[in-house]
């Protein structure tokens, strides 16, 4: 039905995950509770962005990395897909921050989202085709080539 690798999948709720691999009839979706996805995220009041990572520890949170600690955090303040990594447009919902706290010995925050979509209550997704991703590819690659 037209699924391939590197689809972003959402809830009615927010970000589930990527298309990994398909066949005829199935595909196999990794969730954002995959600890070697990284997705582009920003918060929703600085727009300052990083990326979400999953640490393996809570099914119901991720974390928002990269965000220096010079810039303003707020407990309960939405987190969105960016849009860079042409998997998702920008303004998709992921969570609310529920806590932070500045990283030892380096400038950085240590920020936990909480999902609005629980993984473990799942039952229908949505997969979203980039009708550009073609032309995104070729950009990318032109810059490989030019390298």
């Amino acid at each position: 039905k037209g699924v391939q690798p590197k689809m972003g999948v959402i809830s009615t709720k927010g970000v589930v995950g990527l298309v990994y691999d398909v066949s005829d009839h199935y595909a196999v979706v990794k969730s954002i509770l995959t600890e070697n996805i990284n997705l582009s995220a920003y918060m929703d009041d600085s727009k300052a962005f990083g990326l979400i990572k999953y640490k393996g520890m809570n099914p119901l949170q991720v974390q928002l990395t990269g965000i220096s600690n010079d810039i303003e955090v707020s407990e309960g303040v939405t987190v969105y897909t960016k849009g860079s990594g042409g998997f998702f447009p920008n303004g998709i919902p992921i969570g609310r921050i529920n806590k932070f706290q500045a990283v030892e010995g380096m400038p950085l925050w240590k920020i936990d989202v909480d999902l609005f979509q629980d993984m473990r209550k799942l039952h229908y997704v949505f997969v979203i085709k980039n009708i550009y991703s073609e032309e995104l590819e070729q950009l990318e690659a032109n810059i490989l080539n030019n390298e």
